[in-house]
């Protein structure tokens, strides 16, 4: 999703982690961007929740992504918000670092989005820098973690 022309270069990919389990599957696709661009990849925690189980969970996410990309030797940063709207922190972090682009995954209907809109829904009417969204589905990613549980 693209509001204004498409960037010339990515230098900075943001990548929202959620409490999802399927949050960890933007990984390789944003693995393969960053490579191509020699884009440093921006880990953003995301939460409405300050519970420290859901924020070690969070954290637990996030390096297993940190290994992925330090092993294929990518630069990575990490950073965890936590806020009343995911998507509005997802955008303003986004915005703060001059990011090209935002690596986001749909999510199913819940109980939530049904009268919010889901995050990938509300991120496309927040966001000012092009998106990037991703269908989750099962998958065993070689370095050691799976995206659905595991």
């Amino acid at each position: 999703t693209i509001r204004k022309p498409i960037p010339d270069k990515i230098t900075r990919i943001v990548l929202p982690i959620k409490l999802h389990r399927a949050t960890r599957q933007k990984a390789t696709i944003a693995a393969e961007i960053a490579e191509i661009f020699d884009a440093e990849l921006h880990l953003v925690c995301v939460s409405t929740s300050s519970n420290k189980k859901d924020l070690g969970r969070l954290e637990s996410y996030a390096k297993q992504m940190i290994g992925y990309f330090k092993a294929r030797e990518l630069k990575c940063v990490t950073k965890t918000l936590v806020g009343d709207s995911l998507p509005i922190l997802t955008s303003n972090y986004a915005e703060a670092v001059d990011a090209e682009l935002c690596i986001i995954m749909s999510s199913a209907v819940d109980k939530w989005n049904v009268f919010l809109g889901s995050f990938s829904q509300q991120m496309i009417n927040k966001s000012s820098i092009p998106l990037l969204n991703i269908t989750p589905q099962e998958k065993h990613i070689t370095s050691g973690f799976r995206t659905f549980g595991g």
